[in-house]
């Protein structure tokens, strides 16, 4: 998170609030935050991980939804023929 420049906000059960500040580093080839940057914010499961996002953008004290992110991940450990 920090490679990100991300900020925690709330934590409660169920929702965790990650904030970033867009800059170059993060950004893919037309400026817009990188939808990598975007899945990172998610927390790890035991197996499986259902993970949301809702991007907002703030501008003038006003909030935009600017993206939605929906994905399940899998955690792949110890499995032959798999290595990094």
């Amino acid at each position: 998170m920090s490679t990100l420049g991300a900020t925690l906000g709330t934590v409660s059960p169920g929702v965790v609030e990650i904030a970033i500040i867009p800059h170059a580093a993060i950004s893919q080839q037309h400026g817009f935050v990188h939808a990598g940057a975007v899945a990172a914010m998610v927390t790890a499961g035991q197996t499986l991980t259902v993970a949301q996002s809702e991007v907002f953008a703030e501008s003038g004290g006003q909030e935009k939804l600017v993206a939605l992110l929906t994905a399940t991940l899998m955690t792949v450990e110890a499995q032959e023929g798999i290595s990094d």
